[in-house]
């Protein structure tokens, strides 16, 4: 998915690295911290529409891949969209 979407093709190089970090955010400060850098990175991307429209359909792909979004799933989605300043319901 990240090799199709140009606006996101750099992205594939940099991903062992955020792996890389989000393993040691786990280690050292568990899901509380992993939760708060990923909600900050939504939030600025909530400051280009197109990226977070981008990235909110990227999520919802990931969610949809075993043929249903669960209930938790639904409750990440919808704290996602808000970070990006998106209704999540104009993308189901």
């Amino acid at each position: 998915m990240l090799r199709n979407e140009p606006k996101l093709q750099g992205f594939g190089a940099e991903l062992g690295n955020l792996i890389d970090k989000a393993k040691a955010d786990f280690n050292e400060g568990g899901p509380r911290i992993i939760r708060m850098n990923a909600e900050r990175e939504l939030g600025d991307l909530a400051h280009t529409p197109g990226d977070a429209e981008t990235v909110i359909n990227f999520m919802l792909t990931i969610a949809e891949s075993d043929g249903e979004i669960e209930p938790a799933e639904i409750e990440v989605l919808e704290r996602a969209a808000a970070k990006l300043n998106v209704r999540l319901k104009d993308y189901l």
